[in-house]
C-alpha cells in the first residue's frame, strides 16, 4: 500500500484517498503533501531522514518516514531523500524523481582522483576559434543545472551565444556595465 502523509496532522493516509485529501480544505487551505512512500518498498531505514539537510524529515525505528512541522515551506527540494533510497520508496512533490539520478559507486573517484582533478585543474582564456557542438553545450548546461545553490533555489539563467560579432558586443555591454557600477563605487 503507498501512504500519503499530509503536513496539516502527519498522519499516513492510503493513495487511495489521494483525491479526497488534495480537495479537502483545513481553514481555508488546500491539503498538500510534501512526499509519498510506498510501503511495500520502503525498508523503515531512516537514510531519508538521516540526509535530510534541514532535518524536516521525521523517523523512529520501526516506522514510516513523515514530514515534521512546516516541512512544505521549509523543504529546499534537494533530492537527497529521494537520491539516497535504496528502495526507491520516497517521492517528493519538490523534487522531479528522474532527476534523482542514483549513487554509481563505481564513478565516485579515489581521494587521489580527486586531488588530482582539483589541483590539476586550469582555467581556459586562449579559445579556438570553431564552435562547439549544440548538443554539447545542452549536456554541459544540463549537468551544470544539478550544481549547488543557495537553499537549491538554482536561479541560474543561461544565454548561449554563437557568431564573434555577438560575443564582441556582448563583452562590451558587460564592461559598460561593469565600468557604470564601480563609478558607483568610488
Amino acid at each position: 500500500m503507498r501512504i500519503l502523509f499530509t503536513l496539516w496532522n502527519a498522519k499516513p493516509i492510503p493513495l487511495g484517498l489521494l483525491f479526497a485529501a488534495i480537495s479537502k480544505k483545513k481553514k481555508g487551505k488546500n491539503v498538500m503533501s510534501l512526499f509519498v512512500i510506498d510501503e511495500k518498498l520502503c525498508n523503515q531505514d531512516g537514510i531519508c531522514a538521516d540526509v535530510c539537510p534541514l532535518k524536516i524529515i521525521e523517523f523512529t525505528e520501526n516506522n514510516y518516514p513523515f514530514p515534521g512541522k512546516a516541512a512544505k515551506k521549509m523543504c529546499i527540494g534537494c533530492g537527497h531523500c529521494v537520491t539516497v533510497c535504496p528502495k526507491k520508496a520516497i517521492e517528493n512533490i519538490k523534487v522531479e524523481t528522474q532527476k534523482c539520478t542514483p549513487i554509481d559507486k563505481k564513478l565516485i573517484p579515489t581521494p587521489e582522483q580527486l586531488e588530482h582533478y582539483i589541483r590539476f585543474r586550469r582555467s581556459t582564456r586562449a579559445y579556438k576559434s570553431s564552435n562547439v557542438d549544440p548538443q554539447t553545450i545542452e549536456k554541459i548546461i544540463n549537468v551544470a543545472a544539478h550544481a549547488p545553490s543557495a537553499h537549491n533555489s538554482q536561479q541560474v539563467h543561461w544565454k548561449v551565444m554563437s557568431g564573434q560579432d555577438n560575443i564582441r558586443k556582448m563583452v562590451e555591454k558587460t564592461i559598460e556595465w561593469m565600468n557604470s557600477h564601480i563609478k558607483t563605487l568610488y
